[in-house]
């Protein structure tokens, strides 16, 4: 059908980099993010599209298999030169806003960089696109965590964002699952710092997963005497259990040992909760092998969105969200089994959205 004429169509574009999606299903819209505008400009301005009809599948798949069989605009110094300069207006345009918001914002020497413009030296012009990227990224990242994150449209664009991933409306699911679950613990209120491990384009949008060697966790939130560690995963199945269930352990035990002044709770997200998971899970929030217990809170998705959306609803602090998280762990070291403790989890967070409208 045309459906799935479009469908394989928005995947393939997808895969290049250059062009991302929003909306659902049938009204999903194909669109050219910021970082990308002045590739694809390129690429219809200066680039020939070369059908390749070749009919020898050895010979094709020889030629398919290249990286460098094709050569791309920005693969020269002319028009790399024109991508470091549009980068370079951007980058004085959102300085003039940020400076607005953030008046001691560390702002790079631009006569410097221009001065770099000027020359043919491809190798430089590549590290200067780098670094405008990055410094980019930086002034954007801050924007966001200061100002951008605590509206009513970003939040909304965030839970609307994780019921795409949760009902599959999102091609880079996985990808946009650490970056929007990020997002979401930066956008609620308070006093408290969300390090991320995972790496991101200029405008925020998602570029690699978190390493997950060396005990590297997706993300980091710090809270005066708390730290939360959460992990995200789309995996299901015993593969969830035994591709996430040693990994988030380890990663919670690390920073139990680092920091024995703070009290330390891993957060797992995923779409479902696997049987084994779920157990592993529930034994060590009582006891480990260490001889402590290794807290770590199971959430699916829709009970994360659940949680945020009423945070967000009531202009709620982030210390009000680590009591939820304390209760669910408290209801695991008083439930007589993983059976018990995973079907009271919906009711101590509705539970918990009582208290604190009751409390307020």
């Amino acid at each position: 059908t045309y459906i799935d004429y479009a469908d394989a169509f928005i995947r393939a574009v997808i895969y290049t980099g250059l062009f991302l999606t929003r909306g659902r299903g049938l009204y999903t819209k194909l669109y050219i993010p910021e970082h990308s505008k002045t590739k694809v400009k390129l690429l219809q301005d200066k680039h020939k599209f070369i059908y390749n009809d070749e009919q020898n599948l050895d010979l094709y798949m020889k030629y398919f298999g290249d990286p460098y069989n094709i050569k791309l605009p920005w693969d020269n110094p002319e028009d790399r030169k024109i991508i470091v300069e549009n980068k370079l207006e951007s980058y004085k345009n959102i300085i003039r806003e940020a400076l607005k918001i953030d008046k001691e914002l560390q702002v790079k020497d631009i006569s410097e960089i221009e001065k770099i413009i000027s020359t043919d030296n491809y190798k430089e012009l590549i590290e200067l696109d780098e670094e405008l990227s990055e410094n980019l990224l930086t002034i954007n990242e801050r924007l966001f965590i200061l100002s951008f994150s605590k509206t009513q449209k970003t939040r909304d664009e965030i839970i609307e964002k994780f019921e795409d991933i949760d009902s599959g409306n999102e091609d880079m699911a996985a990808l946009w699952l650490e970056v929007n679950t990020w997002k979401s613990l930066v956008a609620i209120n308070g006093e408290h710092h969300v390090k991320r491990n995972f790496k991101l384009e200029e405008d925020l949008t998602p570029r690699s997963f978190a390493p997950g060697v060396g005990n590297t966790p997706d993300m980091e939130v710090y809270v005066n005497g708390y730290i939360l560690i959460p992990e995200v995963s789309l995996m299901s199945g015993v593969k969830q259990w035994i591709h996430e269930g040693s990994s988030v352990i380890d990663h919670v035990l690390s920073f139990i040992n680092k920091y024995k002044e703070k009290k330390v709770f891993g957060i797992f997200v995923s779409k479902a909760i696997n049987v084994r998971t779920m157990w592993q899970f529930f034994v060590l929030n009582r006891e480990s092998w260490v001889g402590k217990n290794v807290p770590v809170i199971p959430l699916t998705i829709k009970q994360y969105i659940n949680i945020i959306k009423f945070i967000y609803e009531h202009e709620l602090d982030i210390h009000v969200f680590i009591d939820l998280i304390v209760k669910i762990n408290e209801n695991a070291l008083s439930s007589p089994g993983y059976v018990q403790w995973e079907s009271s989890i919906e009711k101590i967070i509705e539970n918990w959205k009582a208290e604190v409208l009751f409390f307020p």
